[in-house]
């Protein structure tokens, strides 16, 4: 019922009054509803408020995130706004939504998540992002500079000539006519050595990654495992964790998305379980060993926020009184496991940095260690090559 101006004769004029007019309750369109989550996540001052309505109501009404603005008019079902109203209250108790809906988004990758493991953060995609390009430089810089420089020695030599007597006559080199049996057999040969060489180039830009191996400690939902193997698809990943639950989601995530058989999932602490698969996946070390072990230390734990401290698992969250118990460990041991010049990566807290740049330089196994800051400008990443 809403109140209005309506007209109203008397002796014959036309007069305005108020009057309560009847109306139909305000329908509950996908705008109207984004917009009552979006202002009550704020009052709660929950992160990304706009952000998580949208992850609701998606889910409950089955619309992606595109599909919430083009249907903007669309009109809940009684059942849908119960369902909705269920995970609203659960939100506004803090619970986070990626556990709500099951899923969470890291690198383009939809992944399940439940309360068994981490939900992955988007400071951690930049592990990915400095893994990716250091297999891209290491593949580049180990190229062959040039066709010439891989030909078998026999057709080299044989196109020297050739190119030396046309050069003796005026001819361009490379233009020399082709004349006698071996000097097309020559020619024959280079022909096919230069097309078998373009198709191995081919091949190389289609399989990025080949024969690189990748360790990921304390892999959580798999995360960073599938996201490199999804990025690197000639990439092999060994994705360790001391959480059998957390191994059954990385497992459940990596055939999800097609990577399964690249990556083998071992369980035990940290480089622990790397004894056992080295030896037969890369007996001469990894080329990358990353990392996103608990790292919060003891004296933060209680300023951690409420929607993480009391839903997200504990032990993949707290490291220690310093919060350098798992951090510690992988920047001593983790050098001896990588092939030279190989990359290491270990995700820590922003107070920790400068204590674990100073460990990490002091033990000299990693040379130009440093740190790599977010998108905040936190130092969160210790990282080096192995000298």
């Amino acid at each position: 019922m809403t109140i209005s101006f309506a007209p109203e004769r008397r002796s014959g004029a036309a007069h305005y009054a108020l009057v309560m007019v009847e109306t139909q309750p305000e329908a509950w369109t996908v705008r109207r509803l984004l917009a009552w989550m979006q202002r009550a996540f704020q009052e709660k001052q929950i992160d990304s408020a706009r952000l998580c309505a949208e992850v609701l109501l998606g889910h409950v009404m089955a619309l992606d995130r595109l599909s919430l603005f083009t249907q903007s008019d669309r009109v809940a079902s009684a059942d849908e706004l119960q369902v909705l109203r269920s995970l609203v209250a659960r939100a506004l108790r803090q619970e986070p939504v990626q556990y709500l809906v099951g899923e969470a988004w890291f690198f383009g990758l939809r992944l399940h998540v439940d309360r068994r493991v981490l939900i992955p953060r988007p400071c951690t995609e930049m592990i990915v992002e400095e893994v990716i390009q250091h297999v891209r430089r290491s593949e580049r810089d180990g190229a062959p500079s040039g066709f010439h420089n891989t030909l078998p020695a026999a057709v080299v030599a044989g196109r020297s000539a050739i190119d030396a007597s046309a050069a003796g006559g005026g001819i361009a080199s490379g233009d020399a006519p082709i004349e006698t049996d071996d000097e097309r057999e020559i020619e024959r040969q280079r022909v096919e050595a230069e097309r078998r060489l373009l198709a191995e180039s081919r091949a190389r830009r289609g399989a990025v990654g080949q024969g690189f191996v990748i360790a990921d400690i304390c892999t959580g939902s798999g995360c960073i495992a599938i996201a490199l193997a999804k990025n690197l698809p000639a990439a092999r990943i060994i994705a360790t964790d001391v959480s059998a639950d957390a191994l059954e989601i990385a497992a459940m995530n990596a055939q999800r998305h097609g990577v399964h058989e690249r990556i083998e999932f071992y369980q035990g602490n940290l480089l622990e379980p790397l004894a056992d698969a080295l030896p037969r996946v890369a007996p001469g070390g990894v080329d990358v060993l990353v990392s996103n072990p608990p790292y919060i230390p003891d004296h933060e734990w209680a300023d951690v926020p409420a929607n993480v401290r009391d839903f997200e698992p504990e032990l993949a969250l707290r490291g220690g009184p310093e919060g350098v118990d798992l951090v510690a460990p992988i920047i001593r041991d983790g050098p001896a496991l990588l092939k030279p010049g190989g990359l290491l990566m270990v995700e820590l807290a922003a107070c920790t940095s400068a204590a674990m740049l100073a460990y990490a330089i002091e033990r000299g196994e990693l040379a130009g260690a440093t740190i790599k800051r977010d998108l905040e400008g936190l130092e969160r990443v210790v990282m080096g090559r192995r000298g």
